[in-house]
């Protein structure tokens, strides 16, 4: 068995070589400019041409592709089912079935009609575009009979009826709602950092 990711030659340079360190970048455009100074028109236009190429090297954007790579790798065996996750490149390569439950998060939701998150766009088929919390299904399935603390400190079970088919069988067991809402947790937690953004495959940032 073979595992094959696409990437391209930028990517995999800097997978090979690692990232161009500040001195040596620094080091390259001052002998670009000094070597200018020799050269013929025709000279001088070529060089030009190279600086652009190197001014135009994005290696922040190089370093996140190459942490992206690795984070696929790394989450690449993951169950279908679901799972407890905690670290941010566990969200970022969730299961098709686990980027359900992760979109049913309303931080993560409010953020993605905001167009400020990711949101797994390429693979999560979003069935209430524009819904949020208590206006969401997938969310009332996982809230469903699930202690809320209100703002008087007194928890409150609520059953939403329309999480239950009409044979009375809910979709979620009790221990995957407390897993689906622990990792709400998580996925909160690295959102508040306003970094690298969970729901992005390419470790985009938020």
């Amino acid at each position: 068995m073979a595992n094959v990711i696409e990437c391209g030659g930028d990517l995999f340079t800097a997978m090979l070589h690692g990232r161009q360190r500040v001195e040596n970048r620094s080091f390259l455009a001052e002998r670009l400019d000094r070597a200018s100074d020799m050269l013929t028109e025709t000279g001088r236009k070529f060089m030009s041409r190279a600086r652009e190429a190197f001014d135009a090297f994005d290696s922040e954007a190089i370093e996140r592709g190459v942490r992206a790579i690795k984070r696929k790798l790394t989450g690449r065996w993951q169950e279908p089912d679901i799972r407890p996750m905690s670290s941010i490149g566990e969200f970022q390569q969730a299961s098709i079935k686990s980027q359900r439950w992760n979109m049913a998060d309303p931080v993560l939701r409010g953020l993605v009609h905001k167009d400020r998150a990711h949101g797994y766009r390429d693979t999560y088929v979003d069935m209430e575009p524009g819904s949020v919390g208590e206006r969401h299904t997938d969310y009332k399935r996982v809230m469903n009979g699930m202690a809320v603390v209100n703002e008087d400190g007194d928890a409150e079970f609520t059953t939403y009826y329309d999480a239950i088919d009409e044979n009375g069988v809910e979709e979620l067991q009790l221990d995957e709602q407390n897993i689906i809402i622990d990792n709400w947790d998580w996925q909160r937690h690295y959102l508040a950092q306003l970094q690298d953004d969970p729901s992005s495959h390419s470790n985009g940032s938020l």
